[in-house]
């Protein structure tokens, strides 16, 4: 075929089969049996075929004004210690949610498979997962840092949600954390806020690879070197009467001006507790506002969780369509940036 394109026909003829059957190969649909696909791959690949990117788009094009059919289900694959565990959080109930949207609409349905089930082991999943013929996976945020999974995973394309999950490495979707971090710093320090500090979870900033406080300390040191303040690193887990005495030693011995945290501390009870009003003492400022809280009652950074998980999907397909499965050699990471809101929690200072 030397000089000239190969084409779905000249594949067709070479493996036996109508074109268009070349066409649902080459595109990993489930309506063929996988060893039919792996034969006109295999037939494709001899011939030396590749998609001409004209007719690709224009396939794309159609595709995307055309009502989709169902293509195939998906797996939203959970590892918490209790099956509805993942949704103690808000925004993995977005990502689901975004998850879930931008599946439909490309025609696929979204299933729940939890890895912790009674009798469950990584042999019974994978069986489950291949009696459904479900390959794409969707990998929802771990409950734990440093977390692994034991798949075969040569049979599945997955995408996986944040850093919790050390091994394997997949594709990673997640919200730009670092950048939100650099971009809080800044619009405190522009709101005339000098003395800023940072309160986590030290479970939290495990999970999600210290990119918050990797962040803050960078943009601190950059911008006002002077006035570094430790990381208060406050365990959710504490009790209340022990993070409220935690806190109020923190603030009496470093006085900060603003605070950069998470929603999942009761701030304004702590401020309480330190003899801090909010934002006539201490500014505050969210990482991560999400659903409701973007009602302006807080600054922070809004986190577009919807779209992390539609996000998920698109790269999930694409991998599904290229029949790209197993672990790549290469982690490919998509980051999905945050915004700025103001609120009430943080005003302009007189300097």
């Amino acid at each position: 075929m030397a000089g000239k394109r190969v084409t779905l026909r000249d594949v067709a003829r070479e493996a036996g089969v109508h074109f268009t059957t070349v066409s649902l190969a080459l595109r990993n649909s489930p309506q063929l049996p996988e060893a039919t696909r792996k034969r006109i791959r295999e037939a494709a690949a001899a011939l030396g075929y590749r998609p001409d990117p004209h007719l690709s788009a224009l396939s794309a094009y159609r595709q995307a004004i055309r009502p989709p059919g169902f293509q195939a289900t998906l797996a939203w694959v959970t590892n918490h210690p209790t099956r509805d565990g993942w949704q103690s959080a808000s925004q993995f109930r977005e990502y689901h949610a975004g998850a879930r949207e931008r599946a439909e609409d490309l025609g696929y349905t979204l299933e729940e498979l939890w890895l912790r089930a009674p009798r469950m082991t990584p042999a019974r999943a994978g069986q489950i997962l291949r009696a459904k013929n479900i390959t794409g996976l969707l990998m929802a945020p771990q409950p734990a840092p440093d977390m692994n999974i034991d798949l075969d995973w040569s049979r599945f394309c997955a995408v996986t949600f944040g850093y919790g999950l050390r091994q394997p490495k997949l594709p990673t979707v997640s919200n730009h954390q670092y950048h939100s971090g650099l971009r809080a710093v800044s619009e405190l320090h522009e709101l005339g806020y000098r003395r800023i500090g940072l309160m986590l979870s030290p479970d939290h900033d495990a999970v999600i690879d210290h990119q918050y406080t990797g962040a803050y300390y960078g943009e601190m040191q950059r911008r006002n070197p002077d006035n570094q303040i430790p990381v208060l690193f406050l365990p959710e887990t504490d009790d209340r009467s022990r993070q409220k005495s935690t806190f109020t030693e923190w603030i009496k011995r470093h006085r900060p001006d603003a605070l950069l945290t998470m929603p999942y501390y009761d701030i304004h009870a702590l401020a309480a507790a330190a003899g801090r009003r909010i934002p006539n003492d201490l500014g505050i400022a969210l990482l991560n506002l999400i659903g409701d809280m973007k009602n302006g009652e807080f600054a922070g950074m809004a986190e577009p969780s919807r779209e992390v998980g539609a996000a998920a999907v698109d790269h999930l397909v694409s991998m599904i369509n290229h029949d790209h499965r197993g672990i790549p050699a290469t982690q490919n990471l998509i980051l999905v940036e945050s915004v700025w809101m103001s609120g009430k929690s943080a005003r302009r200072q007189k300097i």
